[in-house]
């Protein structure tokens, strides 16, 4: 699972279990063009030839391999099955599954695609004129009984709004291809047969449903709104390039976020929308959301990311005190004033430039922080405040792990001058002159931080980065250990004076995973070099005159 936890039974129950589908539902989503059902589209054409194929392509082409993949994958959508039990005997496999059974579609299309081919390759063989026609008007006959039963069905087999009905787009594709394989049946010149085939894999290639519902998917390249979002998100606006100067010019990295939570934006749950709804918004845009960062080379503290940690999910809820989409990490209304936001490194704020009547967050935000850079859209404030990206600790506090974030909501709480942990603390001490602390990063790379630091007394180097166990520390050279600090945060002990501190992330399971692949492609090199030389022993080249 790519759920940070892994666990899906604790997600909100908006998101937590989908249900399997019924057998209507099913045929509606493979078939239908319609706009949110057009990620399942199977394409009318391959639909077509994939029903002939199992009754003339029976014992080639591994046809029944095939048949099964696509029945028994068809089957872990619906609602559960006896085969739904034998595939919850693997483990983990039941949970994963009723999160989303549509996704096991990822892999259906392999075998209708398969299908499909042995149907083209195999139907000009067919002795029976009369079975042939018969195969040839079947896709005819199904989908007509599909669209017969989707027409009929009420209520409405899901939200969407319109009738159920297997577009006429499709019906066409289908159709043509019934007639086609009726041309390989009855026409005798070769040519005319070859042109008949050519044909049919071009009815395939060009299903004007597949080519509608790809173009509203992923964007019309030639459609000026599309091109515009596409520049907006590829192109620095002068928020962005204001941003990538200041990173330029600071010695220290920060970490940004753009805010403005309007309920129809960035509040979760049912119905609600996200930033990623309104990405082609230029309002939107200009708040540098949805991962803009990422193009940027700006760090950015919210997004959307399929793979969060645990304990990044654990600090944003902390923040919102509230959930939101298990793969979203916003900041939203109930969060912008959050003081566990001060863990993050939040130094400076995208929110819009108008602060319009009724909203005192954006009001006390342009009032209590100092705008640096603003255009028609937007203004860039700056925390004069932040947290910086690490810093020094030397009063460390054991206490219950469940109580630390509910502490650091706590205004009266300084996280510069206390740290807490869940673990027995290192030793410390109080400096002569707690101003004198310097943590300074020096070299910030994905898998490896360094600073130097200096301190008149032991103390913890708490660095503004979430805690996980890949990541080792290393003081002048010599492994340390890190302690999970306020929660979510990495500590690393250091002695009194000067040092170099270095965290490098190195992972155990992606050694022994290369090494794992190493081995088998060897092995496989010297199966395939094996077997050649057995070949040609066995085959000897005939010896010439």
């Amino acid at each position: 699972t790519n759920l940070a936890g892994g666990d899906y039974s604790k997600v909100s129950e908006d998101v937590a279990d989908t249900g399997g589908w019924g057998v209507l539902t099913l045929a509606d989503r493979l078939l239908s063009d319609d706009d949110r059902l057009g990620r399942w589209y199977l394409g009318g054409a391959i639909f077509a030839l994939a029903v002939v194929a199992p009754f003339i392509a029976w014992r080639r082409f591994a046809t029944p391999f095939f048949v099964g993949l696509s029945l028994v994958t068809m089957i872990l959508t619906l609602h559960e099955w006896p085969v739904h039990h034998l595939f919850y005997l693997l483990p983990r496999f039941r949970q994963l599954h009723q999160h989303l059974p549509d996704h096991i579609l990822t892999v259906f299309y392999i075998g209708p695609a398969l299908l499909a081919g042995a149907t083209v390759s195999a139907f000009r063989d067919v002795s029976s004129r009369w079975k042939a026609t018969i195969l040839a008007l079947a896709p005819i006959a199904v989908a007509g009984v599909i669209d017969n039963r989707l027409r009929a069905t009420a209520p409405p087999l899901d939200s969407s709004n319109g009738p159920h009905h297997i577009p006429a787009k499709t019906l066409v594709s289908i159709a043509a291809v019934s007639l086609l394989l009726l041309l390989l049946v009855w026409v005798r010149p070769l040519r005319l047969r070859m042109i008949a085939t050519v044909a049919l894999v071009l009815v395939v290639f060009l299903d004007p449903t597949g080519r509608l519902v790809l173009g509203r998917l992923d964007g019309d390249p030639h459609d000026a709104e599309w091109s515009a979002t596409v520049d907006g998100y590829t192109s620095a606006s002068g928020a962005a390039v204001f941003l990538q100067q200041r990173q330029a010019e600071s010695s220290e990295p920060f970490r940004f976020f753009g805010y403005d939570p309007r309920p129809t934006l960035v509040e979760s749950g049912p119905g609600r929308r996200t930033y990623v709804s309104e990405y082609r918004d230029p309002n939107v845009m200009a708040l540098l959301v949805n991962n803009q960062a990422i193009l940027l080379g700006l760090d950015d503290v919210q997004g959307y990311n399929p793979v969060q940690l645990s304990l990044y999910s654990t600090v944003i809820h902390a923040v919102n005190v509230r959930d939101q989409g298990y793969h979203t990490a916003n900041i939203l209304g109930s969060g912008w004033n959050s003081p566990v936001l001060a863990l993050l490194n939040v130094r400076y704020l995208v929110i819009p430039s108008q602060v319009p009547p009724g909203r005192p967050d954006l009001l006390h935000l342009s009032q209590r922080c100092r705008t640096v850079y603003a255009d028609e859209r937007v203004r860039v404030v700056e925390v004069d405040d932040a947290l910086p990206r690490a810093w020094i600790v030397h009063d460390l506090r054991k206490v219950k792990r469940a109580t630390i974030l509910p502490s650091l909501r706590k205004r009266e709480f300084d996280p510069r001058q206390t740290a807490l942990l869940s673990s027995n603390p290192p030793e410390t001490a109080p400096p002569a002159d707690p101003a004198q602390d310097r943590a300074t990063v020096v070299g910030y790379q994905p898998e490896r931080i360094t600073l130097t630091t200096s301190t008149g007394a032991a103390g913890l180097l708490v660095l503004s980065e979430i805690d996980h166990p890949d990541w080792h520390a290393y003081v002048d050279g010599k492994p340390v250990g890190i302690y999970q600090t306020d929660r979510v945060l990495r500590g690393v002990p250091i002695p009194a004076g000067d040092h170099v501190v270095e965290l490098r992330y190195d992972q155990p399971s992606l050694r022994l995973g290369l090494l794992a692949s190493a081995a088998t492609a060897l092995v496989v090199a010297l199966v395939v070099l094996a077997l050649g030389l057995q070949h040609r022993r066995s085959h000897p080249q005939p010896v010439g005159p």
